[in-house]
């Protein structure tokens, strides 16, 4: 039995995904202070577990793409081409979003939180 890549691949992204969901819900309605945990995972565990699952998830998007990059682009060409309602609808759901996300971090995010105290140490130490 031959190995199936575009099968694998395919796998992947659905595992990963589901683990990117779980982990970036979970960070994202976590209190913010220190010390929380969440079926014997920490804070950091979750960070981790969900970056990990974004290095699985990309390369295995970029080999999903490449197998079926004919049907992919077949099917934008016969069914989404013409700028449709849902298309237009998509578009604005999306972008919508990315400003709402945007406005929200740069409003909420505590220029005085620890991951930006870490950041500055990390830039002013490369200064040196």
């Amino acid at each position: 039995m031959q190995f199936n890549v575009r099968r694998f691949s395919t796998l992947c992204i659905a595992f990963s995904c589901s683990v990117i969901i779980f982990t970036g819900a979970v960070l994202l309605l976590a209190p913010h202070e220190l010390g929380w945990r969440l079926f014997w995972l920490d804070e950091g565990a979750y960070k981790g577990l969900h970056q990990m699952m974004a290095i699985i998830f990309i390369p295995s998007l970029a080999t999903h793409l490449y197998y079926n990059w004919k049907p992919i682009v077949s099917y934008f060409r016969t069914k989404t081409l013409k700028i449709s309602r849902e298309f237009i609808t998509a578009a604005a759901l999306n972008l919508a979003l990315i400003a709402l996300t945007l406005t929200a971090y740069n409003i909420l995010i505590d220029p005085k939180d620890d991951m930006a105290q870490k950041i500055e140490e990390f830039c002013k130490e490369a200064k040196r």
